[in-house]
C-alpha cells in the first residue's frame, strides 16, 4: 500500500479585488504581470497601454496571454516597445 503524503494544490485562478460585495478579476494586476513578463521573458518593453488592451482582447487567460505575447514579442527587436497598434493588428 503506497505512503499518504499530502497533495499541493495550485490555484490558477486570476487576482480578484473586492468591488462592493462582488469579487471581481483585478485586470490592473495582469496587466502589470504581462509588462513584467514581457521584460523578464521577451525582452521587450510593452506599455501599459498595450498590456490593457491584449488583456481585453484575450480575457484572462494566462495561457493564451503569454502565447499571444510571445507572438507580439516576435515582432520587435530586443528592448523595443510593443504598442497598443502592434496589439491591434
Amino acid at each position: 500500500m503506497a505512503a499518504e503524503s499530502p497533495a499541493t494544490v495550485i490555484d490558477f485562478r486570476p487576482p480578484t479585488k473586492q468591488v462592493g460585495k462582488n469579487k471581481v478579476t483585478d485586470e490592473a494586476v495582469i496587466a502589470r504581470w504581462l509588462v513584467d513578463w514581457a521584460k523578464s521573458q521577451h525582452d521587450a518593453q510593452l506599455t501599459s497601454d498595450a498590456a490593457k488592451l491584449l488583456l481585453e482582447f484575450t480575457g484572462p487567460v494566462f495561457g493564451v496571454l503569454v502565447q499571444d505575447l510571445a507572438k507580439l514579442a516576435l515582432f520587435v527587436t530586443k528592448g523595443q516597445k510593443i504598442t497598443p497598434v502592434m496589439v491591434q493588428d
